[in-house]
C-alpha cells in the first residue's frame, strides 16, 4: 500500500511538471504570434532620457515556428532611418530573436529585453547592463 501510494504521488508530481511546462510554452507561443507582423517605431528612452536621434521606420517580425524558437532562428527585418547632428543613418540589418522565460523575455540578436506587447504596442526594454533602454513600437 505504501509503495502504491508514493508511486501515486510521484505520478501526480511528474503530470504537474509537463502541465507547467506546457503552460510556458503555450505563453511563448502566444507571444511569438502576438509580436509576427510590422511594427512602427514610436520612441527609444535611455536611462529615462529620450534618445536625441530622430528614428523612423519598422521592425517586421517573421512568423516563427517552436523549433525556430528552440534555436533562436526567428526572424526581425529592421528598416530604419536615423538622423542625428545633420547626419543620416539607414539601418537595413536583419536580426533573430527568440522568447524565452515563460513568454517575459525576448533574446533579440542574442540581447536580453522585457517584452511586453498588446493589440496595439510592442514594448522592448533592455535589462540594465551597460544601460536600461526602452523601445516602443505601435501597430
Amino acid at each position: 500500500m505504501k509503495h502504491l501510494k508514493s508511486r501515486s504521488i510521484v505520478t501526480s508530481l511528474l503530470l504537474f511538471g509537463i502541465l507547467a511546462l506546457s503552460v510556458q510554452s503555450c505563453k511563448k507561443s502566444k507571444v511569438r504570434k502576438e509580436i509576427a507582423g510590422t511594427w512602427t517605431f514610436v520612441s527609444s528612452v535611455v536611462d529615462g532620457t529620450p534618445d536625441p536621434r530622430t528614428i523612423t521606420g519598422t521592425y517586421t517580425f517573421g512568423d516563427c515556428s517552436r523549433s525556430q524558437n528552440k534555436k533562436g532562428t526567428c526572424t526581425v527585418a529592421q528598416d530604419l532611418t536615423i538622423e542625428y547632428m545633420g547626419a543620416t543613418e539607414t539601418v537595413n540589418t536583419p536580426l533573430a530573436y527568440a522568447i524565452v522565460e515563460k513568454g517575459e523575455i525576448i533574446l533579440l540578436d542574442g540581447t536580453e529585453m522585457d517584452v511586453a506587447v498588446s493589440d496595439n504596442q510592442l514594448v522592448l526594454t533592455s535589462r540594465g547592463e551597460p544601460e536600461t533602454t526602452v523601445i516602443t513600437f505601435n501597430r
